[in-house]
């Protein structure tokens, strides 16, 4: 089991990478611009008191905030009652968010002592100012919460959680806070780092399970020499 799941979320991870990366270099060169007009035209036909709602419960429970917190939770429940080292795999949520500042912002600007204060803000509730909004950090982060739940909760948990970080793709939209290539940026991203979080888990497990492997006939040699002295 450890060994699928570490050859899926390696595969995965790859596959998400290079589709973030394909749709930055689209997003970058301008390529996007056309589809993502017609299809916020095509998105301002649709008007309904229920995607008001879903518009603005999205808004609020996948903000930085409410996402580090459900991280943090994640992370105790799977330390409590997961396999070993999953409870690791949550608090990558701070590797997303970083990734999202960064290609938002640039490497350079994340390093600016007011940009470091604003990054910290958001934990507590603040907003983070960019100048860009590619990728969507709503759904970097909602998807991200996602892939973890889908990998180690049961599914009658996972799906629900799945299907409702889903629905930040619509909300997004709907609201006219992002593009397509916004929204799909950021779905590439959080699948991304989801992946590569649960691909170190599988990854220090397997390590570990073998040095145990290969320690065990020691200590057993050792107990028996020791066995062999008291005797």
């Amino acid at each position: 089991m450890g060994a699928i799941r570490l050859r899926r979320s390696g595969l995965f991870a790859l596959m998400a990478g290079a589709a973030f990366a394909a749709i930055t270099v689209l997003y970058r060169s301008g390529a996007t611009q056309a589809v993502d007009h017609e299809l916020h035209l095509w998105v301002l036909e649709f008007r309904a008191g229920w995607l008001d709602s879903l518009a603005t419960i999205d808004d609020v429970a996948f903000r930085s905030t409410a996402t580090f917190v459900a991280a943090a939770v994640l992370a105790v429940v799977l330390w409590r009652f997961g396999p070993r080292w999953s409870w690791c795999a949550p608090l990558a949520i701070v590797v997303a968010v970083f990734a999202e500042a960064i290609v938002k912002n640039g490497f350079s600007q994340i390093l600016h002592l007011r940009t470091l204060i604003e990054g910290v803000q958001v934990i507590f509730g603040g907003h983070f100012h960019s100048p860009a909004s590619f990728p969507s950090g709503h759904v970097t982060r909602g998807l991200f919460l996602a892939v973890i739940a889908l990998v180690y909760l049961p599914r009658v948990v996972s799906v629900p959680v799945t299907l409702f970080a889903l629905t930040t793709l619509v909300a997004r939209l709907y609201t006219e806070q992002h593009r397509v290539s916004d929204v799909l940026g950021g779905a590439f991203l959080g699948i991304f780092v989801a992946c590569v979080a649960v691909w170190a888990v599988a990854t220090v497990t397997a390590i570990e399970v073998h040095l145990r492997k290969k320690w065990r006939p020691a200590n057993g040699w050792l107990a028996r020499k020791a066995g062999a002295f008291r005797n």
